[in-house]
């Protein structure tokens, strides 16, 4: 009897199965769309998208993957469901390597599930790249602080000294990338107090952490996550008034209003033009 779609289906999936078993892939792994093909080359019997479904690689990422040459992650449909099951822990507080390995007991997920789902679904702008680095202070300090706290004066002040002019290259690129650089000093200033109100969580995992270029990455990572939306927010608002008043540029003024007498009208409608020029050109 020849085999069935569904035959097919089953035999693919008992081959992923067996990959992440077995260490050859693993949850969170960063590949891209030649490495995917090394692994369906063994699974041909199935549609590639199919395949990438199987591997936890959804059809959006899959197409970026494919024909935009971009990276993405391998994730365990079993492990995100365990995730699932854990809930919101408890915040503010610091949990023992003890008891962060009794929960990936408990729900059969790795530490490093934990921190890349467990710690990143808190909202803390814990980026899966400073997974090892968490790893390392967990197993140099044996706990870790879960959640959000205000850093101590002398950490922020520490923490200004050195990253200081890093944290305003890159807030001064993204505002310059989003057309907000008039508000670029607010915008520092309320990252700044973001990072000292929130961020005491890396001063009590990282203190003593020898990798400065990773603890200003983490920093640079919770700035992004605080400002892009704002940032965002801003262009969309300023894009709104602008459309507005192109289509209603007198609304604001009485339609009654006419010159004084002794105004020269010629002079006023010329520097009237030129400052339009100007303000285009500038747009532009």
């Amino acid at each position: 009897m020849e085999a069935s779609p569904e035959d097919f289906t089953a035999e693919a999936q008992q081959y992923v199965e067996d990959l992440f078993q077995t260490g050859k892939i693993y949850v969170g792994q960063e590949i891209q769309y030649a490495d995917f093909l090394s692994l369906y080359s063994l699974c041909p019997k199935i549609p590639q998208h199919q395949f990438a479904r199987l591997l936890g690689i959804n059809y959006f990422c899959y197409q970026n993957m494919r024909y935009m040459n971009s990276k993405t992650y391998l994730h365990d449909a079993q492990v995100k469901e365990a995730i699932s099951l854990i809930g919101k822990i408890e915040r503010q507080r610091f949990y023992t390597e003890e008891e962060i390995s009794a929960i990936c007991q408990e729900f059969h997920i790795s530490p490093e599930d934990f921190i890349q789902y467990v710690m990143h679904s808190g909202g803390n702008g814990i980026a899966k790249v400073h997974t090892q680095a968490y790893l390392s202070a967990l197993n140099s300090h044996q706990q870790l602080y879960i959640g959000k706290t205000q850093m101590s004066h002398s950490y922020f002040q520490e923490m200004y000294d050195v990253h200081f002019n890093s944290i305003r290259r890159y807030i001064h690129t993204l505002c310059k990338n989003t057309r907000t650089l008039r508000d670029f000093e607010d915008y520092l200033a309320d990252a700044l107090l973001f990072l000292f109100e929130t961020a005491g969580d890396i001063e009590y995992n990282f203190a003593d952490y020898e990798d400065e270029s990773a603890v200003q990455r983490m920093l640079l990572s919770r700035v992004k996550a605080h400002l892009l939306p704002l940032l965002i927010e801003q262009v969309q608002v300023h894009s709104c008034t602008k459309s507005s008043n192109t289509f209603y540029p007198h609304r604001d003024t009485p339609s009654y209003q006419v010159p004084d007498k002794n105004t020269n009208v010629e002079d006023t409608v010329l520097s009237s033009s030129m400052s339009e020029t100007e303000e285009a050109k500038l747009m532009r």
